[in-house]
């Protein structure tokens, strides 16, 4: 559809956003051809990547200050995107130390263990990131468990806000995220009573509108890929500081700001069936599956992360590998063929 879309509008980016669709077309098919034990090196490699960043950070603050290199810069540094993408993997890891501590194949001390090990994560998220996204991640795994393992929607109105709750209190109790969310609260009162978009949350606001009323004034074929930039410099034209913003912070609304409705429709149906596949598994895989799930469609809804080539893709393959039906089987095959030899 995003190549079909470039007959109808041709722009000067055209072809390397259309190299962001394709990429995401081979990460997804990837992710789908992987066997079981590469599925298991790629998580092994994520939660490998999840010990390294904590040592990282605890070095830096507690034990002595790290000198300056590229393997650890975009984790001590709390600056920029780069360092927002380390920060929310980190909370999406807790989702799935989460899954393996209530696993029923760990024993009572692996199982306290794992738990320790979730609580540290959440504990970092929010002593040291100053990413709101990491915020609503680390908020949004404990949930997502619950609802995952709990299949009672009669339960839901019970579970769900008493986890809002536990994670407003969270964010009152966390001066990084009590001053991040007080100050994205005073820029978005700023953009709506003066226009202003000199910040993090104000600038976003005025993109999603961006973005939205472009959708709509071209809702089939869209403003062509790569029209983005074209399109918000001529809005940001009296805020030059904010003119490099190459996306709109949203996948939704870049795809279908740039190629219509129908591109929209089919990110919303890609992540629809992720979560379905996932649900559907309904064990340590599919719970995994579903915790990556949210991880990933939170970040689409204030990212772009299916246009980045190392977070979204990252999240996305990993979400894709453990909700895949056909491993899912696989692994149920593997896992009675297990319990046969242990019952012989």
């Amino acid at each position: 559809w995003p190549a079909f879309t470039m007959l109808f509008n041709w722009h000067d980016d055209s072809l390397v956003r259309w190299s962001h669709s394709l990429r995401l077309t081979i990460i997804i098919w990837l992710a789908l051809t992987i066997t079981l034990p590469e599925r298991s090196h790629l998580l092994q490699g994520f939660l490998i990547g999840a010990i390294y960043a904590i040592a990282v950070v605890l070095t830096q603050k507690y034990l002595m200050p790290l000198p300056e290199w590229v393997g650890w810069h975009q984790l001590i540094s709390l600056t920029g995107n780069a360092s927002s993408q380390k920060w929310i993997m980190l909370a999406a890891a807790i989702g799935v130390v989460l899954n393996f501590a209530i696993s029923i194949e760990n024993s009572a001390n692996q199982r306290a263990a794992l738990s320790l090990a979730a609580l540290l994560l959440m504990w970092m998220v929010f002593a040291f990131s100053i990413s709101r996204n990491s915020y609503l991640i680390a908020i949004a795994m404990p949930l997502a468990l619950l609802t995952y393992r709990i299949r009672k929607p009669r339960l839901w109105p019970l579970i769900i806000p008493s986890a809002l709750a536990l994670g407003m209190a969270i964010i009152l109790l966390s001066p990084h995220a009590n001053l991040r969310f007080q100050l994205a609260w005073i820029e978005l009162q700023s953009f709506f009573e003066t226009g202003d978009i000199d910040g993090s949350v104000n600038v976003r606001a005025q993109m999603l509108l961006t973005a939205w009323q472009s959708m709509w004034e071209n809702p089939v074929a869209g403003t062509g890929l790569g029209s983005w930039q074209e399109i918000w410099h001529q809005v940001s034209a009296h805020h030059p500081e904010m003119a490099k913003q190459n996306n709109p912070h949203n996948d939704f609304l870049l795809w279908g700001m740039e190629t219509g409705i129908p591109g929209l429709l089919l990110v919303v149906a890609l992540l629809v069936r992720l979560g379905r596949d996932a649900w559907i598994q309904n064990d340590l895989s599919g719970g995994i599956a579903w915790c990556l799930f949210w991880a990933l469609t939170i970040t689409v809804l204030v990212n772009a992360p299916l246009r980045d080539n190392s977070l979204g893709l990252s999240l996305l393959l990993l979400a894709v590998a453990y909700s895949n039906p056909k491993l899912a089987s696989a692994s149920h095959g593997e896992h009675l063929a297990r319990e046969g030899l242990n019952n012989r």
